[in-house]
Formats: structure tokens, sequence, C-alpha cells
């Protein structure tokens, strides 16, 4: 991205579910933010040292596992899937 000024980027995950008695589920998880001008950062994987959440000063990967948990647009689907399912599915 060498040269690119418009850096904004939005990393999307979804989870679905189907019972087979109906459509399927899609529970969608997202984190805006923007693609850093250098790597910075020892933890996690993939894309977390070039990536700053919309609102952070520091990549994913300088973040601590606990405050990356907490944003993650997996974690994020995960969690509406899992409010759902609460309310949605009797034992």
């Amino acid at each position: 991205m060498e040269g690119i000024s418009t850096r904004d980027a939005e990393f999307v995950s979804a989870v679905a579910y189907c019972d087979g008695s109906s459509k399927p589920h899609v529970f969608v998880g997202r984190l805006k933010g923007r693609v850093a001008l250098h790597p910075s950062g020892e933890r996690g994987f993939g894309f977390d040292p070039i990536f700053i959440p919309t609102g952070a000063k520091r990549t994913l990967a300088q973040m601590t596992f606990a405050k990356k948990c907490a944003i993650s647009h997996r974690a994020s689907a995960l969690r509406a899937f899992g409010g759902w399912l609460s309310l949605n599915c009797s034992r």
C-alpha cells in the first residue's frame, strides 16, 4: 500500500446456524479501522501487526489478548449467535 493515503479497512466475520427446519440465521461481527504505515507489535497473527482499530492508537498486535478479544469481529459474531441461541433454543 505504499503511496496509498486512504487506508481504511474493515474485517468481517460471520457465523451461521441452521437446524434444518428454517432458513439459516447469520450473525455478523465487524471491526473497522485502518492499515498502519508499518507493522508493529509482537502479539497475534495474520493482519494483527498492521491493523489499527478505529479509536485505537495501537495495532492489534500491540494489544493485550483480553483487549483484542473485547473488540474482535469474530467474538462479536459469536456473541450475537450466543445471545440469539440462548433466547431461541430450548433444551
